[in-house]
């Protein structure tokens, strides 16, 4: 009988630990597979989505940064300088021939020798493509390419060149572009080129270089009729960076209604190339150790450079000479360390891409590889190009095969130990095990009033009482679990009640106070170039902002700091709304330093602050703007006002003392001044402010941002529209307070007039 027992709990469990563990590793398995292939194949796509972002929102900023440029004043006065300088510049007649030939033998020992010639190539046809024919092209570029007498620094145009090459080299160095060239429509020449190469002084109309990517990108930009045209080129083997691959952006310079110039940006490979290869970061950017991400344009050449040419030059060109391409473009790859333009692309996925489709597919490679690649059109204007993000099948199957090979192994070694286990189990149980068994599944159905009769004295005996004790004291516990659980229950039903009440009253409280806040559209309308900063701490706020027009046409505006913040400062600032509004509307006061002993007044008396303990009113800042008399008026109660003038950053004190907490007749007497200044011709950037920006804790040491911060922030971006200045504000105080509570309302109004 005792056998019997042995024999079946040893096949019992044997079959309820092996048969389960078998099943469930052989689905798990297959699930687990189709989940590591599926997590590689997301992966990969989501490499390529972000490098395909990454890569738009560097077009965009490219865009951003050439119109800002061609907008500038900056660089308009720059061209007309430098014209001047470069048509009003001279030469000798009689120098111009052994200007030609210097220049020529420049071209011949110098220029060519940086250039991979191809063997059917001659030097003389590459300085003949080149060369140019117009005397003053001849002419600069002697200047700056052969003159070793630094004759160039007694010219207009170098003159006009140092007044301005500061400030172009600064762009072109901040931004990290190739070149920046500045072409006159009229005439057609390149009036200023940063780097020198053969392309300055060359003329785009008539030239040589007329029909290189340069040229077409000034054509296009000469034709625009819009200063808001940009024009981009795709990659193109250009001479004069000595065949390199260059690719340009181009904006007309408008001065009034005319478009007078091209201001072009030669965009560097190295940008493109850090997108697309995280820096060389393949591995960090989750493609293993074979895969890459890599652009393709409509001609099935590449537009960003190999993973594989960038880590091992020599295997790569291997590879391309296994795969039948010609020695020539071999030697350019080698020459010019770059697949750009040379690696030709021409798989099913790059087929695909460029008829607008995108997925994911397993394919040869263009080293014909078995690949997983992930494809899709980039969708840039002016560029047919595609992006594929590839790994290596085997890569792709690597972590599918490890974990197959780990589980195998666990699984055998669970296997001796269940079978070691049920085997001494079962020889140390018999009969009594049943009992507990079925106990056991009773007590796993919620039955805790099942009991177990010990049959033994030995361990099994002790093992059923104790099997009783603990179902005892489970039944207890979920007695007594069961009546906490009902009164944590009952008590979370009312707090939550408590708080959906008191939060709806402040969100309604919000929305009433939004509606008292002016609308930005009336703003807008009679101040366009402006923005309200404006960021409560809480649901309500003490600060709020104030602006109308009066009868008499002018236009007041003011930023105003409540005591405290969330209810209680909301409720000061509706009565500070109300006070405005019945000083400026009610009794047509549109004085600055009246409206503010009016207001100071009101809040005194309706606060009844002598009679009270009641300290609570308003710091202030406010501004009358007469535009018929041209003239600004400032009054202000703690807060400042702050304008840029001439490149000067001013700040305009406000009264020491606040708008009400007035406990004596000498603090209800209170008198505020102002302060006029005459508006220019000129926008002048003006900012007044609550003290939540520059009193917020933050930065690494966990100090306030402090005015003398904020006054910086402001002095180096006053000069941008008052919209993308709000921006850099915002995104200031974001950075700063990294990790920290807001603790303050925060409020922040400029406007230029």
């Amino acid at each position: 009988m005792l056998k019997k027992i042995y024999s079946k709990l040893v096949l019992y469990f044997l079959l309820i630990g092996i048969v389960p563990l078998v099943v469930l590793t052989f689905l798990g398995g297959q699930n687990t597979s189709s989940i590591l292939n599926q997590k590689v194949t997301d992966q990969l796509l989501s490499v390529r989505e972000v490098k395909k972002r990454q890569l738009r929102e560097y077009f965009k900023n490219l865009e951003h940064e050439i119109t800002f440029l061609s907008e500038s004043k900056f660089v308009l006065e720059a061209f007309k300088d430098l014209k001047d300088g470069f048509m009003g510049t001279q030469w000798k007649v009689e120098e111009l021939e052994n200007m030609r030939a210097d220049l020529r033998k420049y071209y011949t020992s110098e220029f060519v020798k940086k250039i991979h010639l191809s063997p059917s190539e001659k030097p003389d046809s590459i300085v003949l493509e080149a060369f140019p024919s117009l005397d003053r092209s001849i002419y600069f570029q002697w200047l700056y390419l052969c003159d070793t007498t630094n004759t160039h620094l007694n010219t207009p145009f170098n003159e006009a060149q140092e007044k301005h090459i500061s400030g172009l080299a600064d762009f072109v160095n901040k931004f990290s572009h190739y070149d920046l060239f500045l072409v006159d429509n009229t005439s057609g020449f390149v009036l200023f080129s940063l780097l020198k190469e053969i392309d300055f002084g060359a003329n785009l109309r008539t030239g040589k270089l007329a029909k290189t990517a340069l040229g077409d990108a000034f054509r296009k930009t000469q034709a625009a009729s819009s200063p808001n045209t940009v024009v981009l080129t795709d990659f193109t083997t250009y001479l004069p960076s000595f065949r390199f691959p260059a690719m340009f952006v181009a904006a007309p310079i408008f001065d009034g209604t005319r478009n007078v110039g091209t201001v072009i940006l030669q965009i560097p490979v190295s940008d493109i190339n850090n997108i697309m290869t995280g820096s060389n970061g393949w591995q960090s950017d989750g493609l293993g150790t074979s895969g890459e991400c890599y652009l393709v344009g409509n001609d099935y050449k590449m537009r960003s450079d190999s993973r594989f040419l960038l880590q091992s030059k020599k295997n790569f060109l291997d590879s391309a000479r296994q795969q039948g391409a010609e020695p020539d473009l071999i030697d350019k790859m080698n020459f010019y360390n770059t697949s750009i333009l040379f690696q030709k692309v021409q798989t099913k996925s790059v087929d695909r891409a460029l008829k607008g489709h995108s997925d994911t597919k397993v394919i040869k490679n263009y080293q014909n590889n078995n690949v997983l690649s992930s494809y899709s059109p980039v969708e840039i204007e002016g560029l047919n190009w595609v992006m594929v993000a590839e790994i290596s099948l085997e890569e792709f199957h690597k972590p599918v095969d490890m974990f197959n090979r780990r589980v195998f192994m666990w699984v055998w070694l669970v296997i001796l130990v269940i079978i070691l286990i049920v085997r001494t189990i079962a020889a140390g149980f018999s009969k009594p095990i049943l009992a507990l068994v079925k106990g056991t599944e009773a007590i796993g159905q919620g039955d805790l009033s099942v009991r177990v009769l010990a049959s033994t004295s030995d361990e099994i005996g002790t093992l059923t009482d104790s099997f009783n004790k603990m179902a005892a004291d489970l039944q207890v516990k979920q007695e007594e679990i069961q009546q906490q659980k009902t009164a944590i229950e009952s008590r979370n039903k009312q707090i939550q009640n408590a708080y959906n009440k008191i939060r709806s009253s402040i969100q309604y409280a919000r929305r009433i106070q939004d509606a008292l806040l002016p609308q930005m559209n009336l703003i807008k309308m009679h101040l366009p170039d402006s923005f309200v900063m404006y960021k409560p701490r809480d649901i309500v706020s003490g600060d709020f902002y104030w602006f109308t027009k009066t009868e008499d046409h002018k236009l007041i505006v003011a930023a105003v700091d409540c005591t405290g913040h969330g209810v209680p400062g909301a409720f000061m600032s509706m009565l500070g709304d109300a006070y405005l509004s019945q000083i400026i509307h009610g009794r047509r006061i549109t004085e600055a330093d009246n409206i503010l002993n009016a207001l100071h007044i009101a809040v005194s008396d309706g606060l009844k602050q002598q009679e009270t303990d009641n300290r609570d009113g308003m710091d202030l800042a406010l501004c009358v703007i007469d535009t018929q008399e041209r003239k600004l008026t400032f009054a202000g109660a703690k807060n400042p006002l702050v304008y840029v003038k001439n490149q000067e950053l001013n700040l305009v004190k406000g009264h020491l003392m606040p708008i009400g907490g007035a406990s004596t007749p000498e603090e209800h007497s209170r008198v505020f001044v102002s302060q006029e200044i005459l508006l220019e011709d000129e926008p002048t950037p003006f900012y007044i402010f609550s003290d939540g920006y520059q009193d917020q804790f933050g930065g690494e040491k966990n100090r306030k941002f402090m005015i003398r911060r904020f006054k910086e922030l402001i002095l180096a971006n006053y000069h941008l529209p008052m919209e993308e200045q709000q921006d850099v504000y915002e995104l200031a105080i974001e950075k700063w307070m990294s990790g920290h509570e807001q603790i303050d309302d925060i409020l922040v109004i400029g406007f230029k007039i």
